[in-house]
């Protein structure tokens, strides 16, 4: 953490205001790290600034430690020069800032090409200016490595003796092309992960820079937000110039959507999708693992970290929230289409090379949804009692 004369080494995260990025700047001021984020506007900035000095967490964050600029848009041309020439003792660099969304309506001016030229310009940045960057650290995605939608998998990963089921591994790539990511948001997103990481190591063939890199893969990020859901950071229940609504990121948007299911007189009858079997990673962990990347140098120099911990529908995360949480009335669906047997994870997925460097044991992904359930209806009770989630 700290160098020989006790300066807390300085690390940089880009996309600072994003839900995994302020996960990781609470975790990196609490280990005692000055941290730099970049931010679209002064407003993002402040929020976290705000969050760091009123966060009620039990452990001390030093809002002293964070300091922000802005980056308007990271696939501007040049878009990380300045803040390396203006900090020049970054010695990390987390760079986490992609668009995830699925309401994208011309999908290759705002999922592919800010992806890719954001991760292009930082890697150039970086190469010019960072004198003393030693390790880049970039979030990728579980969707850069397996098959997904209805494209089969190609996988230079393990495949299982027993059957034709090729099993995913940190070697393994989405096979999606160009043409196919523009079917829609959804692979467009897949897209977008897959060929932002494929200039990570065409970089790291074409240029063999002095630092090492490190991508971080993770399924579906859940779990509750780093701060408060409150007027405060921006995302609020109301307030002037706001709505009533409950503005989440994208992947609790899965948990207010079941907390917002009506109640009915035949509860068995609700439809949730079972289908639609997503990998599960807790925020925490995923922050974790950035950090580990670059704390780990030996054993993550130029590797990929792939993060799952489960593999869960939209009845798992209902059966969660009816398990835990009586009093909400939801409807019950049908339970024990959630019940994913455990086999299923083991015999697609093998994450034991990243399992074995994080260490510890993940949050499981009752914990998760219990967190961010909690945090919402905390965010719901202080605010406008009435406000829609």
């Amino acid at each position: 953490m700290t160098d020989k004369t006790n300066f807390p080494t300085t690390v940089f995260v880009s996309g600072a205001s994003g839900f995994i990025a302020q996960e990781l700047i609470k975790q990196l001021i609490i280990k005692g790290y000055n941290v730099i984020g970049s931010v679209r506007s002064t407003t993002k900035g402040e929020s976290i600034k705000s969050n760091l000095t009123s966060s009620s967490t039990t452990q001390s964050l030093n809002s002293d430690l964070f300091n922000y600029t802005i980056i308007k848009d990271i696939s501007s041309p040049g878009a990380f020069d300045n803040v390396l020439k203006q900090y020049p003792e970054i010695e990390i660099f987390l760079h986490t800032a992609s668009p995830f969304h699925f309401k994208a309506g011309n999908i290759e001016q705002e999922l592919l090409i800010p992806a890719i030229n954001g991760t292009k310009n930082a890697l150039l940045a970086i190469k010019q200016f960072g004198h003393k960057i030693k390790h880049v650290v970039i979030t990728s995605s579980v969707v850069a490595v397996g098959k997904f939608g209805k494209f089969p998998r190609t996988s230079t990963g393990s495949t299982s003796l027993s059957s034709s089921v090729v099993v995913a591994d940190e070697n393994s790539w989405n096979p999606i092309t160009w043409e196919m990511s523009l079917k829609n948001p959804f692979y467009g997103y897949f897209g977008s992960k897959t060929f932002a990481e494929k200039e990570v190591w065409i970089f790291l063939q074409i240029e063999n820079p002095k630092f090492n890199i490190t991508t971080i893969n993770p399924g579906m990020v859940l779990g509750p937000q780093a701060f408060p859901i409150n007027n405060h950071n921006g995302i609020g229940a109301g307030g002037a110039g706001g709505t009533n609504n409950l503005e989440l990121n994208t992947s609790s948007q899965e948990i207010v959507r079941l907390l917002n299911l009506s109640t009915v007189d035949d509860v068995n009858k609700v439809k949730i999708s079972t289908k639609v079997e997503n990998t599960f990673i807790d925020v925490r962990d995923v922050a974790k693992a950035h950090i580990i990347a670059f704390e780990k140098p030996k054993q993550t120099k130029n590797k990929r970290l792939l993060l799952i911990e489960d593999i869960y529908n939209e009845q798992t995360l209902l059966n969660i929230i009816n398990n835990n949480f009586p009093q909400l009335n939801l409807p019950k669906g049908e339970p024990i289409t959630g019940q994913i047997d455990e086999s299923k994870l083991n015999n697609t997925w093998n994450t034991t090379q990243t399992k074995t460097i994080f260490g510890d044991k993940y949050i499981g992904i009752e914990k998760s949804v219990i967190d961010s359930v909690n945090q919402i209806l905390e965010a719901k009770n202080e605010g406008n009692p009435q406000c829609k989630l």
